[in-house]
């Protein structure tokens, strides 16, 4: 494992083919202070491929929600979440880089970053995240707009 190699001091370099994630936003919210979010984007939370099947990880203001998934189910998870009003992006977890990430307040948006590898302290909000998404798979490296 990745993580065993570079806890253990040695070479952290890894031949296997990257790990998929579906990153999935949400609208919704019971908490009242994240109103000011743009609507469709006030949460956001991932699945990772892991090869054996798909591991939801759903940091809430209360907990992380952690679960497991065949890996023959994405297809009825995606069209679950979409059904049910969600966006849902495909993307590629990039690997970990030897320098430590800058710190941040815990936050759905910080989680998932750290999970896929991004590093751009600018994105905060799950919208931030989605347009960031969005403009890496047309090929553009940085957000258009931090304010957003």
């Amino acid at each position: 494992m990745r993580n065993a190699h570079s806890a253990a001091g040695e070479d952290a370099s890894d031949t296997r083919p990257p790990r998929r994630a579906l990153v999935v936003f949400s609208g919704y919210s019971d908490l009242k202070w994240l109103r000011w979010l743009r609507p469709g984007f006030r949460h956001c939370f991932v699945l990772l491929e892991t090869g054996v099947g798909w591991v939801l990880i759903n940091p809430l203001s209360n907990g992380t929600e952690v679960d497991i998934w065949p890996e023959d189910q994405e297809e009825a998870l995606r069209a679950w979440f979409v059904q049910n009003g969600y966006e849902v992006i495909d993307e590629t977890v990039q690997p970990l880089a030897s320098k430590a990430l800058p710190w941040s307040l815990y936050s759905c948006v910080e989680v998932v970053k750290r999970l896929l590898g991004l590093r751009d302290p600018r994105i905060v909000t799950p919208w931030q995240l989605y347009r960031f998404l969005k403009n890496e798979e047309k090929g553009k490296k940085s957000l258009t707009c931090a304010t957003d």
